[in-house]
This record gives structure tokens, C-alpha cells and sequence, in this order.
């Protein structure tokens, strides 16, 4: 088959959209052909090509070689498809492993203190008695 992106297609088919979607997952994958240098590390390998998730691509170029299936390349700031290479970097799956508990653990700690701090506001809007001019608080 052959490509012909000038049209936007692969072969003649109607969907073809450059290459490059964004799962459902918020991941970017990029077809490469078979020829490419980095066709070892393509998802599913077929005899003329396959898709590699981008932002594996992007780190695999940064290095000058492909990835090994081991490394995981961790997202610094969270949203999946941001893939600039300041943003990437390369780690062992325990390190991953303990780097996303402890970003999920402080996730967790700051969405408690946004709920004390607007716990807090709520008080504050109320009329607190104020026991040093003598008033008492109000009994239903």
C-alpha cells in the first residue's frame, strides 16, 4: 500500500487521519512504518507498520534509541496527551509504581485541606459570638 498523505489517506482509506489519535484513555499514538528505527517498539506489530504511543516516541528520540519494554515514561504534570519532553521522564516500574502512590497520596491530602478551608469560610460567614464584648451564643 502505499502512502499518500498530500490526500490524507494510507492506501485509499477513507479514515485516514495522518497517523496520529488520541485514545480513550487521554493517550496519543503515532503510526510509524516498518522501516522506521523506532519500529521495535510499535503496540501490535504488522509486516507494514503499527502504532507507538507518542510520548514513548518522544522519549525514545530524546535518548537516540528505542525503549525497552521495562521503561516506563511517567507524565510530570498529570494530563496524558501533553508529550513536550521537559514534561517526560523515564522510570523503573517500582519507581512509577511508588511515584504515582505518592502523587496520589498528596492529591488526596490537598483535596482534604480545599474541603477544611471552605469548611473554614462557612464558619467564618457565620455570626460567632463574640465572648470578650459579653454576647452568648444563640440557643434555638
Amino acid at each position: 500500500m502505499i502512502k499518500d498523505t498530500s490526500k490524507g489517506t494510507w492506501g485509499g482509506r477513507h479514515n485516514w487521519k495522518g497517523g496520529r489519535y488520541q485514545r480513550k484513555d487521554g493517550y496519543i499514538q503515532i503510526w510509524i512504518e516498518s522501516d522506521d528505527f523506532f519500529f521495535p517498539m510499535v503496540l501490535r506489530r504488522r509486516t507494514y507498520g503499527g502504532y507507538v504511543l507518542e510520548h514513548r516516541l518522544v522519549m525514545a528520540k530524546h535518548l537516540g534509541r528505542c525503549l525497552h519494554p521495562w521503561e516506563i515514561v511517567h507524565h510530570k504534570n498529570q494530563p496524558r496527551d501533553d508529550n513536550r519532553i521537559e514534561n517526560l521522564e523515564i522510570l523503573s516500574d517500582l519507581g512509577h509504581k511508588q511515584l504515582t502512590k505518592y502523587e496520589r497520596y498528596v492529591e488526596r491530602l490537598l483535596n482534604r485541606i480545599r474541603a477544611l478551608e471552605t469548611e473554614i469560610r462557612s464558619y467564618r460567614n457565620e455570626k460567632i459570638p463574640d465572648r470578650s464584648r459579653g454576647e452568648i451564643a444563640w440557643k434555638p
